[in-house]
């Protein structure tokens, strides 16, 4: 793995969502293992593709990922770039057990949410059945994530907005729909290197 691409946390759960090497990678809060939100790659058949187009820095490439395998030790998925060995990645799905602390009022993107609170360890997270595919608000030592927009167009989807503010000061703002591989349509970050950009530029499935 260079430098340009490192293991990415969240691709590793949520595409892109996860996303490309460098975005996903690093310190994004974890995705929860459960409903929709638990392997945005494994609800898609094998040979289910998404070309990424990646801006870092100021370098821009494209990288495809594809769905291998899908079976009790994860989902794997390979990562091509133009010029590069591919590599996979296997993301695995065992379920976390969060605990359930009660219910708590939310008011995010402009709207009051009735939620399930639950911990797992140093981690937080706030379901709302009103919006089942992903947690509203998410917290741990490496940050905070919650929605702050409902139905923003991006990449030709209706979105889900959520953004990160991260314990070491980065920040990071997902555009999430469940219509495409990953569920994350478009990735932007900011750190101390600069901003990194990642987006659905294709995709397709067998």
């Amino acid at each position: 793995m260079s430098a340009k691409r490192i293991v990415p946390s969240v691709l590793a759960v949520a595409l892109c969502g996860g996303v490309v090497a460098f975005i996903l990678a690093g310190n994004a809060p974890r995705r929860p293992l459960t409903g929709p939100a638990a392997h945005p790659w494994a609800s898609w058949p094998v040979g289910t593709w998404a070309e990424m187009s990646v801006v870092v820095a100021g370098r821009s490439w494209t990288e495809r990922w594809e769905v291998v395998a899908v079976d009790e030790a994860g989902v794997r998925l390979r990562v091509t770039e133009a010029g590069r060995k591919p590599d996979e990645q296997v993301i695995a799905t065992a379920p976390e057990a969060y605990v359930d602390e009660g219910v708590e009022a939310l008011t995010l993107a402009g709207r009051t949410f009735t939620c399930r609170r639950q911990s797992l360890g140093g981690s937080r997270r706030w379901l709302c059945g009103e919006l089942p595919a992903w947690p509203v608000r998410e917290e741990n030592e490496e940050g905070k994530t919650e929605l702050v927009r409902i139905g923003e167009a991006a990449g030709g989807r209706s979105c889900m907005v959520f953004e990160t503010r991260f314990a070491d000061g980065g920040r990071a703002t997902r555009w999430k729909s469940l219509e495409v591989p990953g569920q994350v349509v478009r990735e932007v970050r900011t750190a101390d290197i600069g901003e990194a950009r990642v987006e659905v530029a294709a995709y397709g499935r067998p």
